[in-house]
């Protein structure tokens, strides 16, 4: 008999459930209305996320692991060489197309 009891109980406990979770939506929408609202412009509390923004940005900094002169030299000459293969492989290709192509009147000129 003590369980029917409780299950009743169970049973009416959770529409004051639902009743406080609406309340929790009704906070939460009053709060995101009150964070849109037109605030006055605190110099100080910028200033204040702008330094810490800026530390972070400097930690961050010190992490980095900087090419050498050697490795900088040497990856700028990858990619001079890299360009440079490109252009000709392109302007060999367009002269060809050209040369195949050409008579049949589909060529550029």
């Amino acid at each position: 008999m003590e369980d029917k009891e409780l299950k009743k109980k169970n049973k009416a406990d959770k529409p004051e459930k639902s009743l406080k979770k609406d309340k929790k939506l009704s906070v939460a929408s009053e709060k995101t209305v009150s964070k849109n609202a037109p605030s006055k412009f605190n110099f100080e509390e910028t200033k204040e996320k702008f330094r810490i923004w800026f530390k972070g940005i400097q930690a961050e900094l010190k992490k980095i692991i900087w090419p050498t002169k050697d490795q900088l030299i040497a990856y700028t000459v990858v990619v001079l060489v890299t360009l440079v293969t490109t252009a000709i492989f392109l302007y060999v290709l367009g002269h060809a197309c050209s040369v195949l192509f050409g008579p049949l009147g589909l060529g550029i000129a």
